[in-house]
């Protein structure tokens, strides 16, 4: 199911920004929004897939992003069983935490169709 909407945290958002991490953070809102049954938790396949069909990323992009990422917003792990990657996403609260902000339950919403023109370019957008 594509995702309607994509939750912003403006206080991350701009942590993420001065630390230039700001693709990374797009990627991690992209998951969650994915996510939508909460579990924290997506298949890499999976991931790049509903990247690039809900999102507009490249392949390519995505892949690079996804590892660029790891540690600060998810961490991939091997399921040895079936022999593919997961991501394991990280929490709002762990992301506040890494860049020592206060999240204090605050989100912006934003349409799906707003964030890919121009949020996941800006993570930080500015609604009048």
């Amino acid at each position: 199911m594509t995702p309607k909407t994509i939750r912003i945290v403006p206080n991350i958002s701009i942590a993420a920004l001065q630390a230039k991490l700001d693709k990374q953070l797009a990627m991690w809102y992209c998951l969650r929004a994915i996510n939508q049954w909460g579990s924290g938790r997506l298949d890499m396949e999976y991931a790049v897939k509903s990247s690039v069909a809900d999102f507009g990323y490249s392949k390519g992009t995505a892949y690079r992003i996804l590892s660029t990422g790891n540690g600060i917003f998810w961490d991939k792990r091997p399921l040895t069983k079936i022999n593919r990657l997961q991501i394991k996403i990280y929490g709002l609260q762990k992301v506040a935490k890494y860049f020592d902000v206060r999240c204090g339950g605050y989100f912006v919403e934003i349409p799906v169709d707003e964030f890919v023109d121009y949020g996941r370019k800006r993570v930080l957008h500015q609604r009048s």
